[in-house]
């Protein structure tokens, strides 16, 4: 790097982290002015550099040139006058840009070696004074620091059920990547990729399995945001597989009951509806009970339903034997009814073997 050499730079306290930066901020930029190239981390726009332009230089640089360099007001600049001024302008834009260069350089150079050697790892990449000492700025100064611990606090909250979906997810994910950067945070790829996986949650275990298992030097974090949103598409088209093929089932059902495949169930309600009361319990004591169904319940009262006890235990003892008699073979139905009778209704032969 340009700028002045270890003999000739005044010794001065290096920055070594966020501890001294306050200090060292301070007393570094009052060292840059007196050398008079604070000026460079202004935020004054870089000028343009003519080599890089393809084509010719716009008109407006021109006028801009024009009104700096001559007396002349700007509604009298004729096209004439820029085509006349083209040339001059490239020669004065160019000096204007090396000039900047130089001070640029050496303003670069003297923060670099003002810092640790652990930090001049870090910025050894950068090329322009003023980007560099913001980076330092938001790197090492305590505010800095603060909103870094807040986006990484963010970081680790951040999930799959808390968001929209995959898209809105890794939306989010690259604007804390921007911001880190911004603030000098430097991760590698598979950090991110980390925190994708980690925020995607159980929903998508089989793909954060098989990611993992690959190589994840060849793997970007935007190569498995896509693969993530594919799965998420995937399972969305199941889904709604699923539900279209619930749908079509229910309406077949329907109009399954409307057509002629709902004709045995009427039969069976119509059936229902001719079959007479009485036959209602009688499956109790099967098809070859000798008694009739309305009268079952009377004859078999251990059979009767818990809310049917009361409507059925107040029958007359009369008709329960008349019809425990028709449950009875014939033979027992005659000695039945030969036990009931008295002496005197016993035919006279039988009397006469009696007495």
């Amino acid at each position: 790097m340009r700028g002045s050499t270890d003999s000739q730079r005044p010794k001065h306290p290096v920055l070594t982290g966020k501890d001294n930066w306050s200090t060292w901020s301070k007393g570094f930029f009052m060292y840059l002015k007196g050398k008079e190239l604070h000026d460079v981390l202004s935020d004054n726009p870089i000028p343009l550099n003519p080599s890089t332009l393809i084509g010719e230089i716009g008109n407006d640089h021109v006028k801009e040139y024009i009104l700096d360099t001559k007396e002349i007001e700007e509604d009298k600049i004729t096209a004439q006058k820029i085509s006349a001024n083209k040339r001059k302008v490239r020669k004065a834009l160019q000096a204007k840009f090396d000039e900047w260069q130089e001070r640029n350089d050496e303003a670069l150079s003297e923060i670099y070696y003002g810092c640790s050697t652990a930090i001049q790892g870090v910025i050894d990449n950068h090329t322009i004074a003023k980007q560099l000492w913001t980076y330092l700025e938001k790197s090492y100064s305590s505010a800095g620091m603060a909103t870094i611990d807040s986006e990484l606090l963010k970081l680790e909250d951040l999930s799959y059920a808390n968001s929209k979906n995959v898209q809105h997810l890794v939306s989010t994910l690259n604007k804390s990547k921007e911001t880190l950067t911004g603030l000098g945070f430097q991760t590698s790829e598979s950090y991110w990729i980390h925190i994708l996986l980690k925020g995607l949650g159980p929903s998508f275990s089989a793909l954060a399995r098989d990611i993992r298992q690959r190589d994840l030097n060849k793997l970007t974090f935007d190569d498995c945001a896509a693969q993530a949103y594919t799965e998420e598409m995937s399972v969305r088209q199941q889904d709604t597989s699923s539900t279209t093929a619930s749908a079509m089932n229910v309406s077949k059902g329907k109009d399954k009951g409307k057509g002629k495949g709902n004709d045995k169930s009427k039969d069976t309600q119509s059936s229902d509806k001719k079959k007479p009361q009485g036959n209602f319990y009688y499956n109790n004591c099967g098809p070859k009970s000798t008694h009739p169904s309305s009268n079952c319940f009377y004859l078999h009262p251990e059979k009767i339903p818990p809310h049917l006890k009361d409507r059925f235990k107040s029958k007359p003892q009369g008709n329960q034997q008349a019809n425990k008699q028709q449950e009875l073979t014939p033979a027992e139905l005659a000695a039945t009814q030969l036990s009931n009778l008295t002496l005197d209704q016993l035919p006279d032969a039988l009397k006469k073997q009696l007495l």
